[in-house]
């Protein structure tokens, strides 16, 4: 986690540790500065290894901390960027996948965009419809000898 940027250090103090955002590999190795930190890791202030990115949130190249993924998007383990949610469910703040909205309901388009929650990105099929759409993206007319409401 740390570097000596000097030709001739004569002790540890010669020794600076890595700013947040890179890294240095163990000791032994000769190290004249950091390495910055990939995407899809982080790096806290002298780090001798990049830190994978946790599930809920995103690393960009050369971050310190992860980052909480944003509401309206998901991000798996390793994110780099936050991904879009996409039509049919919702995403609300740390989302690791997208949750489809529940049976009876749908989320026409990208209209409801961001996908926040369930209340804001699920309607219930209106009556004389159901919804059974596996992707929830619409309602159905109901059939001869069924009532839907």
């Amino acid at each position: 986690g740390t570097f000596n940027n000097l030709v001739m250090g004569e002790s540890i103090s010669s020794c600076l540790p890595c700013a947040a955002g890179h890294y240095c590999p163990t000791p032994g190795i000769s190290i004249q500065s950091c390495i910055i930190c990939p995407s899809k890791y982080y790096c806290p202030l002298a780090s001798t290894a990049p830190i994978s990115c946790p599930a809920g949130s995103f690393c960009e190249n050369g971050s310190s901390v992860n980052t909480t993924c944003y509401s309206g998007y998901y991000c798996p383990p390793k994110t780099a960027e936050p991904i879009p949610c996409p039509s049919g469910a919702y995403c609300p703040i740390a989302s690791v996948t997208p949750s489809v909205c529940f049976p009876g309901t749908f989320c026409p388009s990208l209209s409801h965009y961001p996908s926040l929650s369930v209340e804001s990105s699920c309607i219930a099929c209106p009556p004389g419809k159901f919804g059974a759409d596996p992707r929830r993206l619409t309602c159905e007319d109901c059939r001869p000898g069924y009532a839907c409401f």
